[in-house]
C-alpha cells in the first residue's frame, strides 16, 4: 500500500499536478471597447475594481500597457484609456470586488478564449 501511495505521488510530481496548480487570475472577466481608446469593464452599481494591469502579443507581453494597483475606483468609473492597435490582442487581469479575473481581448472588444 505504502509503494502505491509512493508511486502516485511521484507520478503527480513529475506531471507537474498539485494543490497549487491553477492560475492566481482565473475567473473569465469580461470587456468592452467604446473606442480604439477605452477600454472598460463590464461592471454594475457599487463594483470596486482596486487592480488591473493590461499586456499585450506585440512584445509577448513583457511589458505592462496599464497599470492599476491599490486603486479604488468605483462604477461607473472601471475604464481605461489605451491606445489599441487592430490586430493585436490584450490580456488583461483585474479584481473586482476582490474576484481575481482575466480576460483576453483584441481591439474590438472581442473576448477571444478562456483563461
Amino acid at each position: 500500500m505504502k509503494k502505491s501511495l509512493f508511486l502516485f505521488m511521484v507520478m503527480m510530481l513529475l506531471s507537474g499536478c498539485g494543490l497549487q496548480d491553477y492560475p492566481v487570475f482565473r475567473y473569465q472577466g469580461e470587456v468592452f471597447v467604446p473606442d480604439d481608446n477605452l477600454v472598460c469593464i463590464k461592471s454594475a452599481s457599487n463594483d470596486m475594481l482596486t487592480f488591473y494591469t493590461i499586456s499585450s502579443t506585440e512584445d509577448d507581453h513583457k511589458t505592462d500597457l496599464a497599470v492599476g494597483r491599490d486603486i479604488k475606483k468605483q462604477y461607473p468609473d472601471t475604464c481605461i484609456r489605451l491606445v489599441l492597435t487592430p490586430g493585436v490582442e490584450y490580456t488583461m487581469l483585474y479584481i473586482l470586488n476582490g474576484v481575481k479575473y482575466r480576460v483576453v481581448f483584441d481591439s474590438n472588444g472581442t473576448i477571444n478564449r478562456s483563461p
